[in-house]
């Protein structure tokens, strides 16, 4: 392997401000000369490791502790102390620390944030506070590429955390840094803090945040436009990632913001390019065609809007007419199947609901289709759920899918794993193995008379940091449709093709680097095409661009400022 040379870097820091300082600390690492010339002797151990020695003493250390929350803790502790160490850790151990650093821990983490705080990170940005906002992102001292800002409402799909849900933003940029090649200096997570309505967080004395009901409608969305108006001020050229918001301020977000600024929503955008990636995948594997598929999308909030949005785009790119897209995709809320006579739909769920007086024949007594009955009118290839209900996917629904098509391919997609709508290994075993599976969180694969079925992580990881990584080689002005599906074409292009389901649809976790390179190339490519570059680069340089701008987790050489 080629070795990446150190580069130089002169810091007026010295003594224990270095130490710490997360950014620039070694620990352990500092050499002889730094320790002279940085005031640091006595201050270390006298053994002076390199990276990798340190890596395996936190491995250890990380090994020995038991639980969860506990290895994430540590891990934070890494991470709060010395970000390279961190990351080379994480990106040298990617698939064993992925679920402490982000899900399924990471739901916890949020839950008892004001309990395990230890070093503040990011920003805190609170309605009572907003006349500040300005000089809240003056004391930014480094200008970020990336920024995600969440209000809390709806953390992982589940519930409203309030200024808990900044964990999410901090797990997800460690994802844009050991994936994506973000500098960590360079990355903010913001929460902006509107208040909860969750009753129980706002009584428990560990809460952090403003202990106040949620704002009013008018007030949130005056607070959204000057945050936004002062970060595009201050950072034009930052890339603005959307994170854990309720549908509604989701898709009022997305409709008022995306033609002007370089922003998108991943729960809705991110989610639809990773599932679509993987459907079609699937379907490969199938030996299906998604022109004659019947998709049953259960959850009709942000994450399936936005499927059934990419899923919409891709159907008329496969020959089906838009008028004739509803009688490939159905999707199905709380309230049952969405029909066109529903009151309190928005406006994607109108352009997805069932006209009523076509399907009056299929609901029951109380005017409901019900999701059981959906199955048997419908006969669906696809079932894919975004709902955090437990066991929701039936044996009954399974084993009648499986009776319909040789492979059925079942989604359960919420996390963390408590919510599934179906555990894996029930199943494969309902369809007789023959299933093609993909869940939000990570899965053991599964054993059956000495035949292991993987089962494959359809984790949103494969998209951001590539759209991030693109943005950044292109300065894109925007991300446009045509790039997001660019993503998941280029997903199911590199996912491993094979006649069995033993294997995973998607690359392993050992792959993802690459597999990510490949599909932030393809976005900037369609990028450049679609005139929102603001950087100009050949096509055939994007690759030496990639490299050139990708941060990867090497110690600089340090030397004082000034001599002393």
């Amino acid at each position: 392997m080629r070795k990446i040379k150190s580069t130089l870097i002169k810091t007026s820091l010295h003594g224990r401000a270095l130490l710490r300082d997360p950014i620039f600390n070694k620990g352990t690492a500092f050499s002889e000369k730094e320790r002279t010339e940085l005031h640091l002797h006595g201050l270390l151990p006298f053994y002076i490791e390199d990276l990798d020695t340190q890596c395996a003493r936190i491995l250890v250390t990380f090994n020995s502790i038991k639980t969860r929350l506990l290895k994430y803790r540590y891990l934070r502790s890494v991470q709060d102390t010395n970000e390279t160490l961190f990351y080379a850790l994480i990106t040298k151990h990617f698939s064993i620390m992925l679920p402490y650093i982000y899900t399924p821990t990471i739901a916890d983490a949020c839950k008892q944030f004001g309990a395990i705080l230890q070093e503040p990170r990011g920003l805190f940005i609170a309605w009572s506070q907003r006349q500040y906002i300005a000089n809240m992102l003056d004391s930014v001292k480094i200008q970020p590429e990336v920024l995600i800002v969440t209000d809390g409402e709806r953390i992982l799909g589940i519930g409203d955390f309030g200024v808990n849900g900044l964990n999410i933003c901090i797990g997800k940029l460690s994802i844009y840094t050991a994936l994506g090649g973000f500098d960590p200096a360079k990355t903010l997570p913001v929460v902006l803090d509107v208040g909860s309505n969750n009753q129980a967080l706002l009584s428990d004395s560990n809460y952090l945040g403003w202990k106040h009901k949620r704002i009013d409608e008018i007030s949130y969305d005056v607070f959204w436009a000057d945050f936004l108006q002062s970060v595009h001020k201050k950072w034009p050229t930052i890339l603005i990632h959307f994170e854990d918001l309720h549908m509604d301020h989701a898709l009022k977000l997305m409709r008022n913001y995306q033609q002007s600024l370089c922003c998108f929503n991943d729960d809705a955008q991110g989610t639809a390019a990773i599932v679509t990636g993987c459907l079609l995948a699937a379907l490969k594997r199938a030996k299906q065609s998604l022109k004659m598929s019947k998709i049953i999308i259960v959850g009709a909030g942000t994450a399936g809007c936005g499927i059934a949005m990419q899923l919409n785009r891709f159907f008329q790119q496969n020959g089906v007419i838009e008028s004739h897209v509803q009688k490939h995709l159905y999707l199905v809320d709380k309230e049952g199947l969405l029909v066109d006579s529903m009151g309190n739909l928005n406006d994607i769920q109108k352009q997805f609901a069932q006209p009523a007086n076509v399907i009056s024949h299929w609901m029951n007594e109380t005017g409901m289709i019900t999701l059981d009955a959906l199955i048997d009118y419908v006969k669906p290839n696809i079932l894919i759920g975004v709902t955090g209900v437990e066991d929701l996917f039936s044996e009954s629904m399974i084993r009648r899918m499986a009776q319909y098509h040789e492979h059925p391919i079942i989604f359960p997609l919420s996390n963390p794993t408590q919510y599934i709508e179906a555990i894996p290994s029930n199943v494969l075993h309902w369809s007789q193995y023959k299933a093609f599976i993909a869940t939000g969180s990570p899965f053991e694969a599964i054993v059956k008379d000495g035949v292991s079925f993987s089962i494959t992580q359809c984790n949103n990881i494969y998209i951001f940091p590539a759209l991030g990584l693109a943005v950044k080689m292109i300065q894109a002005l925007r991300i446009t449709d045509r790039m997001l599906d660019a993503a998941a074409y280029t997903l199911s292009d590199v996912s491993p093709v094979a006649s069995d389901n033993q294997t995973g649809l998607l690359p392993s976790l050992d792959c993802i680097p690459k597999a990510i390179q490949s599909i932030a190339l393809a976005v900037a490519k369609t990028g450049i095409e679609e005139g929102v570059a603001q950087h100009t680069v050949l096509i055939d340089e994007l690759e030496n661009r990639m490299q050139a701008i990708y941060w990867k987790p090497i110690y600089p050489s340090l030397e004082p400022l000034t001599s002393e």
